[in-house]
């Protein structure tokens, strides 16, 4: 264990002393639950045979309050319930396929490296089931429970307190990054990786080949590279712009967390800043309240881009012609790379593979793969990618897929209007589209998908109370 895994136990013990519910108590594990998953992939909470993540802990936690609730209230929702066995039934149907009609044919399964791979150290495997397979089903099987519970038993007003006890949890995540960024440009010291490997442990994939990518001045945060960071960021900015529509002193954290995006120097920053961007556009054009004027809306904006202009001069010349030549590159090569993947001429290629071919390779790759067992996948731990939305349809399927979407997003807390649908929905969209060329964190055992549809319905929650003090609906 680690120094950070007792810090986190004497934090869970602490918070059950203090409260004197379960609910309250499960208040606090909640809050940390999300932001485990969403901000923190370095390190491990306890390592046997392989590494358990911080999050298994608060998982394991909120099953348990779940079980508890169930059988003290002996009632559960059935909506829920059915969504929730269609989801574990398809996962269970596609692992037994993988199975008795194991894929004959060689591809990347999830003991290749894909960057390996395509570099030409590395091979492709017969997908057969194995161990792991069990280890990915154990983790989606406790997860999917967790999130089935959490639905059944959390009314919106506890969510409403999680979510400000989140709020606490996302400013410590954000000055987190605040330091990093002032040891590596101010000081260019690299303090910040020794405090957080001795905090957190070492695991495989460290800070170093981040490093190597340009040149150490890359955030990452708590995450394990720049993009992940990029990713991570992109979800706390979706939930401090929901809290942003009545907390105006949240505007500071979100044009940090901005900020800290474009340092983390990805391609991901780019595009996750692109899908935010239309994120807000639905969120104005349905949700936004009137007392937040045009003028208002724009002064965001010109706010944004000062500030993210600020960061990205600074850093231009810190780095100076570098810097230039080293984001234009990156610009140029993904074109590149997308003219090669659609040719199918990537094969010949014999230059240097970066982020961007492996990324945009993978993704390419791994979609073709869902042709072959289109509606059960491969079975769940199967296969890898750089992008999320590929493995998730090459794993459980696009009739998993669409388990997955009926039990996630499925709604049985509040009563929709056709805007407030057409609302749910885009924002939704936005959410798996970004996903597509993000490979972080598998969509399968991920609770960021649970939280961004809390923030969507928190948001309507917020304009029904604005229309029903004004007594005048927006159309």
């Amino acid at each position: 264990m680690t120094v950070i895994s007792f810090m986190l136990m004497f934090y869970v013990i602490y918070s059950w002393i203090r409260q004197r519910t379960l609910d309250n108590f499960i208040i606090h594990i909640i809050a940390l639950d999300i932001i485990l998953h969403t901000c923190v992939s370095i390190g491990y909470f306890l390592r046997f045979k392989f590494d358990f993540d911080y999050f298994y802990f608060t998982d394991i936690l909120i099953l348990v309050y779940g079980i508890l609730k169930f059988v003290l209230k002996k009632r559960i929702n059935s909506r829920i319930f059915l969504n929730y066995l269609f989801y574990i039934g398809i996962v269970i149907i596609g692992l037994g396929c993988l199975m008795i009609f194991p894929y004959k044919e060689m591809m990347v399964t999830n003991g290749t490296n894909w960057d390996l791979y395509i570099r030409g150290t590395d091979y492709l495997r017969e997908a057969g089931f194995a161990a792991e397979n069990i280890v990915f089903f154990l983790k989606t099987f406790v997860i999917a429970t967790s999130v089935a519970f959490l639905k059944m038993f959390i009314n919106m007003e506890m969510w409403g307190e999680i979510l400000d006890k989140m709020y606490y949890w996302v400013k410590v995540i954000l000055s987190v990054g605040i330091f990093e960024a002032i040891s590596r440009y101010i000081f260019g010291s690299d303090i910040f990786n020794t405090i957080t490997i001795r905090l957190f442990g070492l695991t495989k994939s460290t800070y170093d080949v981040s490093m190597v990518r340009g040149n150490g001045y890359m955030l990452q945060g708590l995450t394990r590279e720049g993009s992940a960071y990029a990713y991570s960021l992109s979800i706390l900015c979706v939930f401090l712009y929901v809290r942003s529509c009545c907390h105006k002193k949240v505007l500071p954290w979100m044009y940090t967390a901005l900020g800290l995006m474009i340092l983390s120097m990805s391609i991901t920053a780019v595009y996750c800043i692109v899908f935010l961007l239309i994120m807000k556009a639905v969120f104005d054009h349905y949700m936004f309240m009137e007392k937040c004027s045009r003028f208002s809306r724009n002064r965001f904006l010109v706010v944004a881009a000062v500030i993210l202009g600020g960061f990205l001069t600074g850093f231009l010349l810190k780095r100076k012609s570098d810097s230039i030549n080293y984001m234009l590159w990156r610009i140029a090569d993904a074109y590149k790379t997308l003219e090669m993947v659609f040719n199918g001429t990537w094969r010949n290629f014999t230059g240097w593979y970066g982020s961007n071919q492996l990324r945009l390779i993978s993704t390419w790759e791994t979609l073709k793969l869902t042709v072959h067992r289109p509606f059960f996948g491969f079975g769940i731990g199967a296969t890898t990618s750089h992008s999320n939305l590929a493995i998730l349809l090459a794993e459980i399927g696009y009739g998993g897929a669409f388990c997955w979407y009926r039990f996630y997003f499925g709604n049985k807390e509040i009563r929709m209007k056709k805007r407030e649908k057409r609302f749910t929905i885009s924002i939704i969209m936005c959410y798996i589209a970004m996903n597509l060329l993000a490979g972080f964190e598998r969509l399968i055992i991920s609770v960021g998908n649970l939280f961004i549809f809390i923030m969507i319905l928190k948001a309507i929650e917020e304009r029904r109370n604005y229309e029903a003090v004004h007594n005048h609906p927006r159309v």
